[in-house]
């Protein structure tokens, strides 16, 4: 990931509210200032540093969540995983010669129960208006290890079977679903829950030529799907996933990953 060679200053200050029981609105600003470790120019601009400030707004929805206001403060009696989450923020350029740009990100999740059984779906929607550059951009959500991309641990929003750093885009669409089948206790600790799951990505990325670097935008559908056993015992388990459809690779190890799940307050 071209992020891991920059150095980030950031400066954070926000401010948040409830706009009534079921949702929370933040106003935030924001310094930040990224060193460029490596050879990078960006709509012919040669710097090694950007510096923006970013007013931001957020709301954040929560439907069938319960919450109890006490003097103390809000607390939550009841969580539910069905939310939705957006971010607005305007970057704006604190020296010469450099673009700003406006980004929108939304964060969707939730569960539903069936006779198939328990369906988690989370998905991601961002796009960016105006030039960024390439740290500012959607970064693939890759979790594999380029030297060693066939372990590692999971994640609930990441694409196990995709190297970090491989693609780049300034619009995009994320698709995480995971179908529980069933779940059994073995023994009062041991507990098995057979699991399938579908992510998917898509992207794309305008005036790629104002970057002087080589990178992929997601244009084609990346898709992996898996089977995992989660929370065994102590809320550790295992999964296995591979990765199917355009970007699938013709030697089967760079397709296929096993990855640890630690989910310690499941």
């Amino acid at each position: 990931s071209y992020s891991n060679y920059t150095k980030l200053t950031r400066i954070y200050s926000y401010y948040s509210s409830d706009i009534n029981r079921y949702m929370e609105g933040a106003l935030g600003m924001e310094y930040s200032r990224q060193d460029v470790l490596f050879p990078y120019a960006f709509a012919g601009i040669n710097t090694n540093k950007y510096e923006y400030a970013s007013p931001s707004i957020s709301l954040h929805y929560y439907p069938k969540s319960k919450k109890i206001n006490t003097p103390e403060g809000k607390y939550t009696i009841e969580n539910k995983p069905t939310f939705l989450h957006l971010t607005a923020k305007q970057y704006i350029p604190l020296q010469e010669n450099l673009g700003s740009n406006f980004s929108a990100d939304l964060v969707f999740n939730t569960r539903i129960k069936s006779i198939l059984g328990t369906t988690t779906v989370h998905s991601q929607a961002g796009y960016i208006i105006g030039s960024a550059p390439i740290f500012n951009t959607f970064e693939g959500m890759g979790l594999a290890f380029r030297n060693v991309q066939s372990f590692g641990l999971a994640s609930h929003d990441g694409f196990m079977t995709m190297p970090s750093g491989s693609f780049y885009s300034d619009k995009r669409i994320a698709l995480f679903m995971r179908q529980l089948l069933f779940s059994t206790k073995v023994t009062k600790q041991i507990q098995f829950n057979p699991t399938l799951t579908y992510s998917a990505l898509w992207g794309n990325m305008q005036d790629r030529e104002q970057h002087n670097i080589t990178f992929e935008v997601p244009s084609k559908l990346y898709q992996e799907v898996g089977v995992e056993l989660r929370n065994i015992i102590f809320g550790m388990g295992i999964g296995s996933y591979y990765r199917i459809g355009a970007y699938q690779e013709p030697t089967f190890s760079k397709n296929v990953a096993f990855r640890l799940i630690f989910e310690p307050f499941y």
